[in-house]
Protein backbone atom coordinates (compact mmCIF):
# COMPACT_ATOMS: atom_id res chain seq x y z
CA UNK A 1 0.00 0.00 0.00
CA UNK A 2 1.61 3.58 -1.05
CA UNK A 3 0.53 6.60 1.25
CA UNK A 4 -0.96 9.96 -1.56
CA UNK A 5 2.35 11.92 -3.34
CA UNK A 6 4.75 13.68 -0.94
CA UNK A 7 6.17 16.22 -3.49
CA UNK A 8 5.80 14.52 -6.37
CA UNK A 9 7.11 10.97 -5.04
CA UNK A 10 5.65 8.00 -3.32
CA UNK A 11 6.65 6.28 -0.43
CA UNK A 12 5.55 3.20 1.20
CA UNK A 13 4.43 3.86 4.89
CA UNK A 14 5.44 1.97 7.38
CA UNK A 15 3.61 -1.35 8.84
CA UNK A 16 3.66 -2.47 11.81
CA UNK A 17 1.72 -6.37 10.42
CA UNK A 18 0.68 -7.03 7.09
CA UNK A 19 -1.49 -9.90 5.89
CA UNK A 20 -0.17 -11.90 3.11
CA UNK A 21 -2.45 -12.69 0.34
CA UNK A 22 -4.68 -16.34 0.62
CA UNK A 23 -4.37 -16.35 -3.06
CA UNK A 24 -0.67 -15.71 -3.50
CA UNK A 25 -0.09 -17.99 -0.51
CA UNK A 26 -1.59 -21.01 -1.99
CA UNK A 27 0.35 -20.46 -5.15
CA UNK A 28 3.71 -20.29 -3.06
CA UNK A 29 3.14 -23.20 -1.38
CA UNK A 30 1.37 -25.32 -4.03
CA UNK A 31 4.88 -24.59 -6.36
CA UNK A 32 7.37 -24.83 -3.48
CA UNK A 33 5.29 -28.29 -1.82
CA UNK A 34 4.64 -29.95 -5.30
CA UNK A 35 0.90 -30.31 -4.49
CA UNK A 36 -1.17 -31.02 -7.53
CA UNK A 37 -4.38 -29.67 -8.59
CA UNK A 38 -6.59 -26.71 -7.34
CA UNK A 39 -4.67 -25.45 -3.78
CA UNK A 40 -7.03 -22.89 -1.45
CA UNK A 41 -5.85 -20.91 1.12
CA UNK A 42 -7.99 -19.29 3.53
CA UNK A 43 -7.34 -16.90 6.79
CA UNK A 44 -7.92 -19.37 10.16
CA UNK A 45 -6.74 -16.46 12.84
CA UNK A 46 -4.75 -13.46 13.07
CA UNK A 47 -2.31 -12.84 15.53
CA UNK A 48 1.92 -12.81 16.41
CA UNK A 49 1.37 -16.08 13.67
CA UNK A 50 -1.04 -16.13 11.13
CA UNK A 51 -2.61 -19.41 10.65
CA UNK A 52 -3.97 -20.32 7.32
CA UNK A 53 -5.54 -23.39 5.88
CA UNK A 54 -4.63 -24.89 2.93
CA UNK A 55 -6.66 -27.08 1.34
CA UNK A 56 -5.54 -29.47 -1.78
CA UNK A 57 -8.02 -32.34 -3.52
CA UNK A 58 -7.02 -34.90 -1.16
CA UNK A 59 -5.43 -33.41 1.58
CA UNK A 60 -5.50 -30.45 4.32
CA UNK A 61 -2.52 -28.63 5.98
CA UNK A 62 -2.25 -25.79 8.48
CA UNK A 63 0.07 -22.58 7.22
CA UNK A 64 1.72 -21.04 9.68
CA UNK A 65 2.81 -17.27 9.24
CA UNK A 66 5.26 -15.87 11.83
CA UNK A 67 5.72 -12.35 12.75
CA UNK A 68 7.96 -10.46 10.97
CA UNK A 69 11.31 -10.73 12.88
CA UNK A 70 10.22 -12.46 15.47
CA UNK A 71 12.87 -15.03 15.96
CA UNK A 72 16.10 -15.34 15.16
CA UNK A 73 17.35 -17.78 12.48
CA UNK A 74 19.05 -19.95 14.74
CA UNK A 75 16.20 -19.88 17.21
CA UNK A 76 13.70 -21.36 14.00
CA UNK A 77 15.99 -24.08 13.32
CA UNK A 78 16.35 -24.90 16.91
CA UNK A 79 12.68 -25.07 16.92
CA UNK A 80 12.05 -27.34 14.01
CA UNK A 81 14.29 -29.49 15.22
CA UNK A 82 12.55 -29.90 18.52
CA UNK A 83 8.89 -30.37 17.26
CA UNK A 84 10.37 -32.61 14.19
CA UNK A 85 12.50 -34.77 17.02
CA UNK A 86 8.66 -34.91 19.13
CA UNK A 87 7.15 -36.06 16.44
CA UNK A 88 9.27 -38.97 15.46
CA UNK A 89 9.47 -39.92 19.46
CA UNK A 90 5.39 -40.58 19.00
CA UNK A 91 4.61 -37.25 21.17
CA UNK A 92 1.35 -36.18 19.53
CA UNK A 93 2.26 -32.43 18.02
CA UNK A 94 1.68 -30.82 14.96
CA UNK A 95 4.73 -31.53 12.89
CA UNK A 96 6.37 -29.49 10.10
CA UNK A 97 5.72 -30.98 6.32
CA UNK A 98 8.90 -30.66 4.33
CA UNK A 99 8.91 -29.23 0.57
CA UNK A 100 10.11 -30.83 -2.65
CA UNK A 101 13.77 -29.88 -1.30
CA UNK A 102 13.59 -31.46 2.33
CA UNK A 103 13.33 -27.70 3.83
CA UNK A 104 10.96 -27.26 7.01
CA UNK A 105 9.96 -23.46 6.11
CA UNK A 106 10.89 -20.41 3.92
CA UNK A 107 10.52 -17.05 4.38
CA UNK A 108 8.94 -14.01 2.11
CA UNK A 109 9.68 -10.51 2.59
CA UNK A 110 6.24 -8.33 3.64
CA UNK A 111 6.78 -4.22 4.30
CA UNK A 112 7.41 -4.63 7.68
CA UNK A 113 9.97 -7.50 7.26
CA UNK A 114 11.11 -11.08 6.50
CA UNK A 115 8.50 -13.58 7.76
CA UNK A 116 9.40 -17.06 8.26
CA UNK A 117 6.27 -19.48 6.47
CA UNK A 118 5.91 -23.38 7.39
CA UNK A 119 3.57 -25.58 6.27
CA UNK A 120 2.05 -28.17 9.07
CA UNK A 121 0.54 -31.06 9.49
CA UNK A 122 -3.80 -30.58 9.95
CA UNK A 123 -4.89 -31.40 13.54
CA UNK A 124 -8.77 -32.50 13.15
CA UNK A 125 -10.76 -31.62 16.74
CA UNK A 126 -10.92 -28.35 19.02
CA UNK A 127 -9.08 -26.50 20.74
CA UNK A 128 -8.66 -27.68 24.79
CA UNK A 129 -9.99 -24.16 25.19
CA UNK A 130 -13.40 -24.82 24.10
CA UNK A 131 -13.75 -28.11 25.53
CA UNK A 132 -12.15 -27.85 28.69
CA UNK A 133 -12.83 -30.14 31.51
CA UNK A 134 -10.58 -31.69 34.17
CA UNK A 135 -10.29 -34.51 32.22
CA UNK A 136 -9.11 -32.56 28.88
CA UNK A 137 -6.80 -31.08 31.07
CA UNK A 138 -5.40 -34.07 32.93
CA UNK A 139 -4.41 -35.56 29.68
CA UNK A 140 -2.61 -32.60 28.56
CA UNK A 141 -0.84 -32.44 31.26
CA UNK A 142 0.22 -35.82 30.42
CA UNK A 143 1.14 -35.67 26.94
CA UNK A 144 3.19 -32.56 28.46
CA UNK A 145 5.26 -35.04 30.85
CA UNK A 146 5.47 -37.65 28.11
CA UNK A 147 7.09 -34.67 25.88
CA UNK A 148 9.81 -33.95 28.33
CA UNK A 149 10.70 -37.13 29.15
CA UNK A 150 10.94 -37.37 25.58
CA UNK A 151 13.54 -34.52 25.14
CA UNK A 152 15.74 -35.63 27.98
CA UNK A 153 17.75 -37.54 24.62
CA UNK A 154 17.13 -34.36 22.41
CA UNK A 155 20.53 -32.43 21.40
CA UNK A 156 19.76 -29.40 19.27
CA UNK A 157 22.68 -28.37 17.07
CA UNK A 158 21.65 -24.74 17.85
CA UNK A 159 20.42 -24.43 21.66
CA UNK A 160 17.92 -21.79 22.89
CA UNK A 161 16.92 -20.63 25.92
CA UNK A 162 13.55 -19.91 27.12
CA UNK A 163 11.59 -17.13 28.20
CA UNK A 164 13.29 -15.04 31.14
CA UNK A 165 13.42 -12.30 32.96
CA UNK A 166 15.62 -10.63 30.55
CA UNK A 167 12.60 -10.07 28.02
CA UNK A 168 10.84 -8.21 30.98
CA UNK A 169 13.77 -5.95 31.44
CA UNK A 170 14.14 -5.06 27.73
CA UNK A 171 10.58 -4.75 27.30
CA UNK A 172 10.06 -2.70 30.82
CA UNK A 173 9.71 0.84 28.96
CA UNK A 174 6.66 -0.25 27.47
CA UNK A 175 5.00 -1.58 30.38
CA UNK A 176 6.03 1.59 32.39
CA UNK A 177 4.50 3.61 29.90
CA UNK A 178 1.44 1.13 29.40
CA UNK A 179 0.97 1.72 33.56
CA UNK A 180 1.59 5.85 33.17
CA UNK A 181 -1.09 5.99 30.47
CA UNK A 182 -3.71 4.42 32.62
CA UNK A 183 -2.83 5.74 35.92
CA UNK A 184 -1.40 3.25 37.62
CA UNK A 185 1.12 2.87 39.75
CA UNK A 186 4.93 3.11 37.99
CA UNK A 187 6.70 3.18 41.18
CA UNK A 188 5.34 0.01 42.38
CA UNK A 189 6.06 -1.90 38.46
CA UNK A 190 10.02 -0.34 38.68
CA UNK A 191 9.76 -2.01 42.47
CA UNK A 192 8.54 -5.36 41.54
CA UNK A 193 10.48 -5.61 38.85
CA UNK A 194 13.65 -5.70 40.58
CA UNK A 195 12.29 -7.74 43.00
CA UNK A 196 11.35 -10.18 40.92
CA UNK A 197 14.55 -10.40 38.67
CA UNK A 198 16.74 -10.51 42.09
CA UNK A 199 14.45 -13.22 42.99
CA UNK A 200 14.61 -15.04 39.74
CA UNK A 201 18.42 -15.06 39.52
CA UNK A 202 18.31 -16.88 42.80
CA UNK A 203 16.41 -19.07 41.10
CA UNK A 204 18.45 -19.91 38.01
CA UNK A 205 20.97 -20.93 40.36
CA UNK A 206 18.92 -23.99 41.98
CA UNK A 207 19.49 -27.66 41.30
CA UNK A 208 16.04 -27.43 39.72
CA UNK A 209 15.02 -29.91 37.02
CA UNK A 210 16.07 -28.16 33.40
CA UNK A 211 15.68 -29.59 29.92
CA UNK A 212 14.34 -28.83 26.14
CA UNK A 213 10.51 -27.27 26.33
CA UNK A 214 7.45 -25.94 24.15
CA UNK A 215 7.59 -22.97 26.57
CA UNK A 216 3.75 -21.31 26.18
CA UNK A 217 2.15 -24.62 26.64
CA UNK A 218 -1.66 -23.23 27.49
CA UNK A 219 -5.46 -24.37 26.37
CA UNK A 220 -5.47 -22.29 23.33
CA UNK A 221 -2.04 -23.73 22.30
CA UNK A 222 -3.21 -27.63 22.20
CA UNK A 223 -6.19 -29.51 20.67
CA UNK A 224 -8.23 -32.63 21.72
CA UNK A 225 -9.00 -34.87 18.92
CA UNK A 226 -11.78 -37.20 18.94
CA UNK A 227 -10.12 -40.57 20.35
CA UNK A 228 -8.99 -37.79 23.69
CA UNK A 229 -5.56 -37.34 21.90
CA UNK A 230 -4.21 -34.23 23.06
CA UNK A 231 -2.12 -32.07 20.43
CA UNK A 232 0.52 -29.60 21.29
CA UNK A 233 0.65 -26.52 18.57
CA UNK A 234 2.94 -23.53 18.68
CA UNK A 235 6.42 -24.21 19.51
CA UNK A 236 7.18 -20.84 18.75
CA UNK A 237 8.42 -20.13 22.00
CA UNK A 238 10.30 -23.31 23.05
CA UNK A 239 13.54 -22.96 24.55
CA UNK A 240 15.79 -24.60 27.26
CA UNK A 241 14.49 -23.81 30.86
CA UNK A 242 13.29 -24.87 34.18
CA UNK A 243 10.70 -27.66 33.45
CA UNK A 244 8.73 -26.53 36.00
CA UNK A 245 7.89 -23.24 33.58
CA UNK A 246 5.62 -25.44 31.87
CA UNK A 247 3.31 -25.93 34.37
CA UNK A 248 3.29 -21.88 35.76
CA UNK A 249 2.60 -21.26 31.62
CA UNK A 250 -0.68 -23.45 31.89
CA UNK A 251 -1.74 -22.24 35.00
CA UNK A 252 -1.37 -18.43 34.50
CA UNK A 253 -3.44 -18.02 31.92
CA UNK A 254 -6.31 -20.27 33.27
CA UNK A 255 -5.91 -17.68 36.38
CA UNK A 256 -6.09 -14.56 33.84
CA UNK A 257 -9.39 -16.06 31.96
CA UNK A 258 -11.23 -17.07 35.44
CA UNK A 259 -11.08 -20.97 35.04
CA UNK A 260 -11.76 -22.71 38.34
CA UNK A 261 -8.37 -24.13 39.44
CA UNK A 262 -9.39 -27.19 39.38
CA UNK A 263 -8.44 -27.00 36.21
CA UNK A 264 -4.80 -26.03 36.53
CA UNK A 265 -4.83 -29.20 39.71
CA UNK A 266 -5.94 -31.66 36.62
CA UNK A 267 -3.33 -30.51 34.51
CA UNK A 268 -0.41 -31.15 36.98
CA UNK A 269 -1.67 -34.39 38.52
CA UNK A 270 -1.68 -35.44 34.75
CA UNK A 271 2.59 -34.37 34.52
CA UNK A 272 3.34 -34.90 37.59
CA UNK A 273 2.30 -38.66 36.92
CA UNK A 274 4.93 -38.55 34.43
CA UNK A 275 7.24 -37.02 35.93
CA UNK A 276 7.18 -36.06 39.82
CA UNK A 277 7.97 -32.65 40.89
CA UNK A 278 10.29 -31.93 43.49
CA UNK A 279 9.50 -29.88 46.83
CA UNK A 280 11.63 -27.58 45.86
CA UNK A 281 9.96 -27.29 42.11
CA UNK A 282 6.48 -26.85 44.32
CA UNK A 283 8.10 -24.04 46.78
CA UNK A 284 8.79 -21.75 43.85
CA UNK A 285 5.51 -21.93 42.01
CA UNK A 286 4.39 -19.10 43.21
CA UNK A 287 7.71 -17.10 42.56
CA UNK A 288 7.55 -18.13 38.94
CA UNK A 289 3.94 -17.40 38.28
CA UNK A 290 4.61 -13.43 39.33
CA UNK A 291 7.46 -13.85 36.62
CA UNK A 292 4.98 -14.93 34.10
CA UNK A 293 2.84 -12.26 35.09
CA UNK A 294 5.26 -9.55 34.36
CA UNK A 295 6.49 -11.25 30.69
CA UNK A 296 2.94 -11.63 29.47
CA UNK A 297 2.22 -7.97 30.66
CA UNK A 298 5.37 -6.45 29.44
CA UNK A 299 4.75 -8.33 25.80
CA UNK A 300 1.29 -6.87 25.66
CA UNK A 301 2.75 -3.55 26.51
CA UNK A 302 5.15 -3.65 23.79
CA UNK A 303 2.97 -5.61 21.27
CA UNK A 304 -0.39 -4.09 21.30
CA UNK A 305 0.27 -1.49 18.80
CA UNK A 306 1.27 -4.31 16.33
CA UNK A 307 -1.10 -7.20 17.00
CA UNK A 308 -4.30 -5.12 19.25
CA UNK A 309 -5.95 -7.93 21.22
CA UNK A 310 -5.06 -11.21 19.93
CA UNK A 311 -5.56 -14.51 19.93
CA UNK A 312 -8.52 -15.84 21.90
CA UNK A 313 -7.43 -13.95 24.75
CA UNK A 314 -8.50 -10.24 24.91
CA UNK A 315 -6.14 -8.23 27.05
CA UNK A 316 -6.90 -6.17 29.73
CA UNK A 317 -4.80 -3.75 31.64
CA UNK A 318 -7.31 -3.77 34.60
CA UNK A 319 -7.17 -8.14 34.62
CA UNK A 320 -2.85 -8.02 34.35
CA UNK A 321 -2.94 -5.41 36.96
CA UNK A 322 -5.29 -7.16 39.69
CA UNK A 323 -3.53 -10.60 38.76
CA UNK A 324 -0.07 -9.46 39.16
CA UNK A 325 -0.63 -7.61 42.43
CA UNK A 326 -2.69 -10.47 43.80
CA UNK A 327 0.22 -12.58 43.13
CA UNK A 328 3.27 -10.62 44.52
CA UNK A 329 1.51 -10.84 47.01
CA UNK A 330 1.16 -14.26 47.66
CA UNK A 331 4.55 -14.82 46.62
CA UNK A 332 6.03 -12.19 49.15
CA UNK A 333 8.26 -9.80 46.97
CA UNK A 334 6.30 -6.95 47.17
Amino acid sequence: MTSPSVQGEKRLFPVAHSLLHPVALAEEVRRRYGLRGDVACALVSRGINDIYAIQTETSRYALRVAGANSRTPAARVYEFDLVTFLERAGIPVAGPVPDRNGALYFAVEAPEGSRTISLQRWVSGKLLSAVLTEDAAYRCGLVVGDAHAALRSFRPAQPHPGWNMTGVRDRLPFLLQMVRNNGGDVAFYQRLVASVMAAMAVVDGMPLPRGDLHGDVHIDNAMIEADGTVVLLDFDNCGEDILVKELVNFAWRNRYLGHPEAINAAFIAGYDSRRPLTAQEREQLPLLIVARDLFIFSAYARNVQRDGFIGAMAHSYERHDALTRKHAAAAGVV
